[in-house]
């Protein structure tokens, strides 16, 4: 793997799948923050966490259950990137309305995984808990989110 530098955190290396999950969890932040919605977004989730139902009568349990492994593994992924990209906004925040913006996409996104399978987001709430409580200096459009 390349190891390519952060560029949110100069001198720290990504590798090459960290960058590809980095890439992905702003596409989806994007595609929430631009659709004012993240229901799809979970419906996707769970059907790639827990099955879609369709026509998995007839396929072999095991194999089922390596997919709902890997699902898990990339949503984990995606759920670490998606905390760094909260960090990473938080330490370059100016407080406009944009910002406003951004940070409701990003909870937002995350909302995603936790409604998909909460034990994603067990590891980060320690990073999360300021934003449940309200008290992180966010406006009152942006604690609606929360």
């Amino acid at each position: 793997d390349i190891k390519p530098e952060d560029p949110n955190n100069p001198g720290k290396t990504m590798t090459r799948a960290q960058l590809y999950c980095r890439e992905a969890a702003k596409a989806m932040v994007e595609v929430v923050k631009v659709s004012g919605s993240a229901e799809f977004l979970t419906s996707l989730v769970k059907g790639l966490l827990f099955g879609f139902n369709e026509g998995d009568k007839n396929k072999k349990n095991a194999e089922r259950m390596r997919r709902q492994v890997d699902s898990r593994n990339q949503c984990n992924s995606l759920v670490l990137a998606l905390v760094e990209l909260l960090l990473s906004f938080e330490e370059s925040r100016a407080h406009t309305e944009e910002d406003g913006k951004e940070l409701v996409a990003l909870l937002s996104t995350l909302s995603v995984f936790s409604q998909a399978y909460p034990e994603l987001l067990v590891p980060h709430v320690d990073t999360l808990v300021p934003y449940l409580k309200g008290d992180n200096g966010a406006k009152k459009y942006e604690t609606l989110i929360v």
